[in-house]
């Protein structure tokens, strides 16, 4: 199973859980910590954070963790085989990148809002015509969909395919599969629509973040509050869960969520919607779970990758 899914376009961004240390709280306002864990298993959570040479502003990783994009302060560009491989400078400069699932269909953006292809690390940067400021591909990069300056929403049916507009919002998440999208305007006023054949539905909420899993069954939102809802895919309602959070992540399968709160703490879910919060050792600004949710990336205040 494929694991490819987008978290946004408001492209959230990544670190590893591998080889280092982490205390755990066992819920949101708990001050007692456990034992310190060392890494036992696949699960993110029984790993050790893993400093990462470099600093990025922008970090997106594949389904299964092993192809990683990251763009610089400088827009430099930067590729590296997962988290046992070595940085590569890429040649070009972007503000964004996005890669698919599987790796093999790489997107970015331009200081000039241009727009770039490339089938995978072994391909060429292509130009693509057209503007825009954010873009997200889904897990097979059969589904692209991107936001412009103006915040309209075009849709793309991979690189051979057209741009066609499709509404306005200023941000969009997408299923792993393309089927389910889920889009916020400027008002925080939160819509849904069944794939690019579908219409835009207003939906109850108002939120500044949404994160849908690969399959669309399952969908968290944060509020401009901080506060956490979870809902059980288009065809459920919006629960308020326990916690607060400015960013939140979450698997292809659903059942680990990642977010990081308002004071750049760390927090893990297992389980998803049936789980508790755990406070994660550690600062970040951004935070991202791979699609099979066994790599956790992260980029803290200073750039620094983990």
């Amino acid at each position: 199973m494929m694991y490819g899914y987008v978290t946004g376009l408001c492209i959230l961004r990544l670190c590893l859980v591998q080889s280092g240390r982490m205390n755990m709280v066992t819920s949101f306002g708990s001050s007692a910590e456990s034992d310190e864990k060392n890494f036992a298993t696949k699960t993110p959570v029984n790993g050790y954070w893993q400093f990462i040479t470099g600093h990025l502003r922008q970090v997106a990783v594949s389904g299964d963790g092993s192809h990683v994009w990251g763009v610089d302060s400088n827009d430099e560009i930067w590729y590296r085989a997962g988290a046992s491989g070595d940085w590569q400078l890429i040649p070009g400069y972007l503000r964004q990148v996005a890669v698919s699932g599987d790796g093999s269909h790489v997107w970015g953006i331009g200081p000039n809002h241009e727009i770039y292809y490339r089938a995978g690390a072994s391909g060429d940067w292509q130009l693509i015509d057209g503007g825009l400021k954010h873009v997200a591909v889904s897990g097979d990069g059969s589904h692209v969909w991107g936001v412009n300056q103006y915040d309209q929403i075009w849709y793309r049916a991979g690189a051979s395919g057209h741009w066609q507009l499709a509404g306005e919002m200023t941000w969009v998440a997408v299923s792993g599969d393309g089927s389910h999208v889920w889009g916020v305007d400027a008002k925080g006023l939160v819509y849904y629509r069944a794939g690019a054949s579908g219409d835009w539905q207003p939906t109850a909420g108002l939120f500044k973040q949404i994160a849908v899993s690969g399959d669309g069954s399952h969908v968290w939102g944060v509020n401009g509050k901080g506060l956490v809802y979870y809902r059980a895919g288009a065809s459920g309602n919006w629960q308020q869960t326990t916690g607060s959070l400015k960013q939140i992540a979450v698997s292809g399968d659903g059942s680990h969520v990642w977010g990081v709160d308002s004071k750049d703490k760390i927090w893990y879910r297992g389980g998803g919607a049936s789980g508790a919060w755990h406070l994660i050792k550690g600062y970040l600004r951004q935070a991202h779970v791979s699609g099979d949710g066994s790599h956790v990336w992260g980029i803290d205040l200073d750039d620094q990758i983990w």
